[in-house]
Protein backbone atom coordinates (compact mmCIF):
# COMPACT_ATOMS: atom_id res chain seq x y z
CA UNK A 1 0.00 0.00 0.00
CA UNK A 2 1.13 3.14 -0.69
CA UNK A 3 1.10 7.16 0.86
CA UNK A 4 1.83 10.43 0.28
CA UNK A 5 4.55 10.85 2.88
CA UNK A 6 6.60 14.11 3.18
CA UNK A 7 10.11 11.86 2.29
CA UNK A 8 8.54 9.56 -0.31
CA UNK A 9 7.62 11.74 -3.35
CA UNK A 10 9.43 8.93 -5.41
CA UNK A 11 8.33 5.85 -4.11
CA UNK A 12 4.67 7.35 -4.32
CA UNK A 13 4.97 7.86 -8.02
CA UNK A 14 6.34 4.83 -8.68
CA UNK A 15 3.00 3.33 -6.84
CA UNK A 16 0.64 5.29 -8.71
CA UNK A 17 2.50 4.35 -12.21
CA UNK A 18 0.99 0.45 -10.79
CA UNK A 19 -2.61 1.55 -9.63
CA UNK A 20 -5.23 1.66 -11.61
CA UNK A 21 -7.69 4.93 -10.90
CA UNK A 22 -11.07 5.98 -11.66
CA UNK A 23 -13.09 8.94 -11.85
CA UNK A 24 -16.13 7.92 -9.54
CA UNK A 25 -17.70 11.17 -9.87
CA UNK A 26 -17.50 14.26 -11.84
CA UNK A 27 -19.50 17.94 -11.38
CA UNK A 28 -18.68 21.88 -12.01
CA UNK A 29 -21.27 23.55 -9.71
CA UNK A 30 -22.10 26.56 -7.62
CA UNK A 31 -23.41 27.90 -4.81
CA UNK A 32 -27.28 27.44 -6.26
CA UNK A 33 -26.97 23.88 -6.55
CA UNK A 34 -28.31 20.65 -5.00
CA UNK A 35 -24.70 18.61 -5.40
CA UNK A 36 -23.60 20.41 -2.14
CA UNK A 37 -24.00 18.38 0.62
CA UNK A 38 -23.30 20.78 3.85
CA UNK A 39 -23.73 18.13 6.78
CA UNK A 40 -20.75 16.61 8.45
CA UNK A 41 -20.16 13.79 5.99
CA UNK A 42 -17.82 10.89 4.29
CA UNK A 43 -17.09 9.44 1.17
CA UNK A 44 -15.81 5.77 0.62
CA UNK A 45 -13.53 7.28 -2.26
CA UNK A 46 -10.71 10.31 -2.21
CA UNK A 47 -12.40 13.57 -2.65
CA UNK A 48 -10.68 16.88 -4.53
CA UNK A 49 -12.60 20.06 -4.44
CA UNK A 50 -10.88 22.89 -6.81
CA UNK A 51 -12.56 26.55 -5.95
CA UNK A 52 -12.98 28.52 -9.16
CA UNK A 53 -14.30 30.91 -7.66
CA UNK A 54 -15.44 31.88 -3.83
CA UNK A 55 -14.38 29.96 -1.07
CA UNK A 56 -15.31 28.12 1.85
CA UNK A 57 -14.91 27.53 5.57
CA UNK A 58 -13.86 23.83 5.77
CA UNK A 59 -13.65 21.56 8.98
CA UNK A 60 -12.18 17.89 8.68
CA UNK A 61 -10.02 16.43 10.80
CA UNK A 62 -10.18 18.49 13.77
CA UNK A 63 -8.91 21.63 11.97
CA UNK A 64 -10.45 24.13 10.31
CA UNK A 65 -9.36 25.68 6.93
CA UNK A 66 -10.35 28.93 4.60
CA UNK A 67 -10.57 27.95 1.73
CA UNK A 68 -10.77 30.19 -1.63
CA UNK A 69 -10.24 30.37 -5.44
CA UNK A 70 -7.23 28.29 -7.07
CA UNK A 71 -7.18 26.39 -3.97
CA UNK A 72 -7.19 22.87 -3.92
CA UNK A 73 -8.89 20.13 -0.70
CA UNK A 74 -8.31 16.60 -1.42
CA UNK A 75 -10.36 14.44 1.43
CA UNK A 76 -8.44 10.72 2.42
CA UNK A 77 -11.53 8.31 1.93
CA UNK A 78 -13.46 8.08 4.80
CA UNK A 79 -12.65 11.24 6.50
CA UNK A 80 -15.88 13.12 8.00
CA UNK A 81 -15.96 16.82 6.69
CA UNK A 82 -18.21 20.50 6.71
CA UNK A 83 -18.02 22.92 3.86
CA UNK A 84 -19.62 26.07 5.22
CA UNK A 85 -20.61 28.21 2.34
CA UNK A 86 -20.36 31.91 2.53
CA UNK A 87 -23.84 32.64 1.88
CA UNK A 88 -25.00 35.40 -0.52
CA UNK A 89 -21.39 35.24 -2.24
CA UNK A 90 -20.82 32.86 -5.58
CA UNK A 91 -18.89 29.96 -5.06
CA UNK A 92 -17.74 28.15 -8.09
CA UNK A 93 -16.03 24.51 -7.97
CA UNK A 94 -15.10 21.03 -9.44
CA UNK A 95 -15.24 18.10 -7.60
CA UNK A 96 -13.85 14.53 -8.35
CA UNK A 97 -14.37 11.40 -6.42
CA UNK A 98 -11.86 9.63 -7.12
CA UNK A 99 -10.58 5.27 -6.94
CA UNK A 100 -7.07 5.18 -5.82
CA UNK A 101 -6.90 1.31 -4.65
CA UNK A 102 -4.39 0.97 -2.50
CA UNK A 103 -2.95 4.59 -2.38
CA UNK A 104 -3.40 6.28 0.90
CA UNK A 105 -3.32 10.08 2.24
CA UNK A 106 -2.16 10.77 5.92
CA UNK A 107 -4.66 13.70 6.06
CA UNK A 108 -6.63 16.08 4.66
CA UNK A 109 -4.15 18.27 2.06
CA UNK A 110 -5.04 21.97 1.41
CA UNK A 111 -2.39 23.77 -0.96
CA UNK A 112 -3.16 26.58 -3.92
CA UNK A 113 -2.61 26.23 -7.56
CA UNK A 114 0.40 28.54 -8.00
CA UNK A 115 0.49 27.92 -11.95
CA UNK A 116 -2.97 27.08 -12.22
CA UNK A 117 -1.97 23.64 -13.62
CA UNK A 118 -4.02 21.71 -11.85
CA UNK A 119 -7.21 24.10 -13.15
CA UNK A 120 -6.66 22.94 -17.04
CA UNK A 121 -5.82 19.64 -15.72
CA UNK A 122 -9.11 19.15 -13.54
CA UNK A 123 -10.85 21.08 -16.61
CA UNK A 124 -9.80 18.76 -18.99
CA UNK A 125 -11.12 15.69 -16.74
CA UNK A 126 -14.53 17.51 -16.61
CA UNK A 127 -14.74 18.19 -20.49
CA UNK A 128 -13.73 14.31 -21.47
CA UNK A 129 -16.21 12.76 -18.45
CA UNK A 130 -19.22 15.17 -19.47
CA UNK A 131 -18.49 13.81 -23.82
CA UNK A 132 -20.30 12.21 -25.53
CA UNK A 133 -17.25 9.90 -26.11
CA UNK A 134 -15.07 9.75 -23.19
CA UNK A 135 -12.28 8.06 -23.18
CA UNK A 136 -11.65 6.49 -19.47
CA UNK A 137 -7.84 5.94 -20.24
CA UNK A 138 -7.00 9.41 -20.98
CA UNK A 139 -9.94 10.58 -17.91
CA UNK A 140 -7.19 8.64 -15.72
CA UNK A 141 -3.84 10.00 -17.15
CA UNK A 142 -5.07 13.28 -16.53
CA UNK A 143 -5.75 12.27 -12.97
CA UNK A 144 -2.84 10.18 -12.62
CA UNK A 145 -0.73 13.92 -13.49
CA UNK A 146 -3.06 15.85 -11.42
CA UNK A 147 -2.32 13.44 -8.20
CA UNK A 148 1.70 13.84 -8.85
CA UNK A 149 1.53 17.89 -9.12
CA UNK A 150 0.10 17.85 -5.71
CA UNK A 151 1.96 14.98 -4.63
CA UNK A 152 5.39 17.64 -5.19
CA UNK A 153 3.27 20.56 -3.93
CA UNK A 154 2.58 18.85 -0.56
CA UNK A 155 5.70 17.39 0.01
CA UNK A 156 8.32 19.47 -1.96
CA UNK A 157 7.35 23.28 -2.19
CA UNK A 158 5.08 23.89 1.43
CA UNK A 159 5.06 27.49 0.38
CA UNK A 160 2.36 30.02 2.23
CA UNK A 161 -0.44 30.57 0.23
CA UNK A 162 0.38 34.13 -1.97
CA UNK A 163 -2.49 36.17 -2.17
CA UNK A 164 -0.67 38.54 -4.99
CA UNK A 165 -0.10 35.47 -7.23
CA UNK A 166 -3.92 34.59 -6.82
CA UNK A 167 -5.13 38.06 -8.72
CA UNK A 168 -2.83 37.81 -10.99
CA UNK A 169 -4.26 34.39 -12.01
CA UNK A 170 -7.64 35.35 -11.60
CA UNK A 171 -6.87 38.33 -13.58
CA UNK A 172 -4.73 36.27 -16.69
CA UNK A 173 -8.02 34.21 -16.56
CA UNK A 174 -10.59 36.37 -16.56
CA UNK A 175 -8.81 39.03 -19.02
CA UNK A 176 -12.70 39.63 -20.99
CA UNK A 177 -14.12 40.57 -17.16
CA UNK A 178 -14.45 43.69 -15.93
CA UNK A 179 -11.73 44.18 -12.98
CA UNK A 180 -11.63 46.26 -10.36
CA UNK A 181 -9.22 46.51 -7.51
CA UNK A 182 -12.06 46.78 -5.07
CA UNK A 183 -13.26 43.58 -6.46
CA UNK A 184 -10.09 42.06 -6.15
CA UNK A 185 -9.26 43.05 -2.20
CA UNK A 186 -12.50 41.53 -1.85
CA UNK A 187 -12.16 38.63 -3.10
CA UNK A 188 -8.78 37.50 -1.09
CA UNK A 189 -10.46 39.49 2.04
CA UNK A 190 -8.37 42.67 2.45
CA UNK A 191 -8.67 46.09 2.11
CA UNK A 192 -8.01 48.44 -0.78
CA UNK A 193 -5.54 50.26 -0.08
CA UNK A 194 -3.57 47.06 1.22
CA UNK A 195 -3.93 45.52 -1.77
CA UNK A 196 -2.70 48.50 -3.87
CA UNK A 197 0.44 48.64 -1.59
CA UNK A 198 0.74 45.03 -1.35
CA UNK A 199 0.81 44.47 -5.16
CA UNK A 200 2.91 47.58 -6.31
CA UNK A 201 5.45 46.23 -3.65
CA UNK A 202 5.33 43.12 -5.50
CA UNK A 203 4.93 43.79 -9.01
CA UNK A 204 6.48 47.40 -9.20
CA UNK A 205 3.51 48.89 -11.21
CA UNK A 206 -0.14 49.20 -10.17
CA UNK A 207 -2.69 46.49 -10.00
CA UNK A 208 -4.36 47.89 -12.68
CA UNK A 209 -1.23 48.89 -15.17
CA UNK A 210 -0.58 45.26 -14.43
CA UNK A 211 -3.49 44.64 -15.70
CA UNK A 212 -3.59 46.23 -19.26
CA UNK A 213 -0.15 44.92 -19.85
CA UNK A 214 -1.34 41.95 -19.56
CA UNK A 215 -4.35 42.16 -21.90
CA UNK A 216 -1.55 43.86 -24.10
CA UNK A 217 0.31 41.06 -24.39
CA UNK A 218 -2.93 38.61 -24.98
CA UNK A 219 -4.03 41.24 -27.67
CA UNK A 220 -0.79 40.95 -29.36
CA UNK A 221 -0.64 36.38 -29.09
CA UNK A 222 -3.69 36.92 -30.86
CA UNK A 223 -3.12 39.46 -33.70
CA UNK A 224 -0.51 36.93 -34.93
CA UNK A 225 -1.43 33.87 -33.97
CA UNK A 226 -5.55 34.36 -34.91
CA UNK A 227 -7.37 35.95 -37.88
CA UNK A 228 -10.27 37.98 -35.58
CA UNK A 229 -11.08 41.22 -36.01
CA UNK A 230 -9.50 43.97 -34.38
CA UNK A 231 -13.03 44.29 -32.95
CA UNK A 232 -13.39 41.05 -31.44
CA UNK A 233 -9.97 41.02 -30.19
CA UNK A 234 -10.80 43.67 -28.37
CA UNK A 235 -13.84 42.41 -26.52
CA UNK A 236 -11.90 39.20 -26.29
CA UNK A 237 -8.99 41.20 -23.89
CA UNK A 238 -11.33 43.42 -21.61
CA UNK A 239 -11.72 46.59 -24.19
CA UNK A 240 -15.30 48.00 -23.96
CA UNK A 241 -14.52 49.61 -27.41
CA UNK A 242 -12.34 49.01 -29.88
CA UNK A 243 -11.12 52.59 -30.55
CA UNK A 244 -9.91 52.63 -26.81
CA UNK A 245 -8.65 49.29 -27.40
CA UNK A 246 -6.57 50.95 -30.57
CA UNK A 247 -5.59 54.12 -28.53
CA UNK A 248 -4.26 51.97 -25.77
CA UNK A 249 -2.04 49.25 -27.59
CA UNK A 250 -0.35 52.70 -30.15
CA UNK A 251 0.24 53.76 -26.50
CA UNK A 252 2.16 50.40 -25.40
CA UNK A 253 3.77 49.72 -28.54
CA UNK A 254 3.88 52.62 -30.72
CA UNK A 255 2.01 51.12 -33.91
CA UNK A 256 -1.19 50.38 -33.89
CA UNK A 257 -3.28 47.02 -33.86
CA UNK A 258 -3.06 46.65 -37.51
CA UNK A 259 0.21 47.47 -38.52
CA UNK A 260 1.51 45.04 -35.88
CA UNK A 261 0.06 42.19 -36.80
CA UNK A 262 1.10 42.68 -40.40
CA UNK A 263 4.98 43.66 -39.37
CA UNK A 264 4.98 40.58 -37.06
CA UNK A 265 3.25 38.17 -39.77
CA UNK A 266 5.83 39.51 -42.21
CA UNK A 267 8.96 39.10 -39.88
CA UNK A 268 7.71 35.30 -39.06
CA UNK A 269 7.15 34.36 -43.02
CA UNK A 270 10.58 35.77 -44.07
CA UNK A 271 12.18 33.66 -41.38
CA UNK A 272 10.02 30.33 -42.05
CA UNK A 273 11.22 30.85 -46.07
Amino acid sequence: MGSINADSFEAFCAALEETPVSLEFCERFDEKSNIWNLSRHKHTYVELLYFLYGGVEVTAQERSMEATFYDVVVYPRDTYHTENLQYGKHNEVICLWVDMGGLSLPEVIHIQDNNAELKWLLEQIHSEHKSSGACRYLIECYIKAALLLIARKYMHEKSPQDSINRVILYMRDHLSSEITVEEMARMIYVSKSYLSRMFKKRTGKSLMQYLRELRIQSAKAMLVSTDESIEDIAYKTGFNSPKYFCNTFRRHTGVPPRTFRLSERYSINKLQN
